[in-house]
């Protein structure tokens, strides 16, 4: 069985980018099979899409959301989830750190999945036991 990958919006963003990370590049043509993609993620996607203003770049990255990302499986918040999340803010609150709703809801989703968490944001995560980051902006 093949290893799950979750992409966080840092990671699926940088695609999109004209100056972006080749590495990003390289890995999510590489993983782009093992990709599942987290309800919150996508609501984080199409919010930074709707705010930006009309143009190109916009139409480009509506493109690459609809198109492309929106084949990803898509892996809702269920009760399991829901249960490891208030797992995940409570031993992280017990150690005194804070993380986002929506990046608790993240890593709950990635748990309850067995799913590699991919962000550049990896310091965000650390606290969260059992937890697998990687982060494809280092080479």
């Amino acid at each position: 069985m093949k290893q799950l990958i979750l992409p966080d919006n840092n990671i699926l963003s940088e695609i999109t980018k004209v100056d972006r990370c080749e590495n990003v590049v390289q890995k999510y043509r590489t993983h782009l099979d093992e990709m599942i993609l987290a309800i919150t993620v996508w609501h984080e996607l199409l919010y930074g899409l709707y705010c930006m203003p009309d143009g190109k770049r916009k139409k480009d990255v509506e493109f690459f959301i609809k198109k492309q990302v929106a084949l990803m499986p898509m892996y809702e918040y269920t009760p399991k989830c829901a249960d490891i999340h208030a797992k995940i803010r409570a031993e992280c609150r017990a150690k005194g750190k804070t993380l986002s709703f929506a990046d608790s809801q993240i890593a709950s989703i990635a748990l309850a999945n067995n799913a590699i968490l991919v962000t550049r944001n990896v310091d965000d995560f650390k606290a969260i036991d059992g937890l697998m980051i990687e982060n494809w902006f280092d080479n």
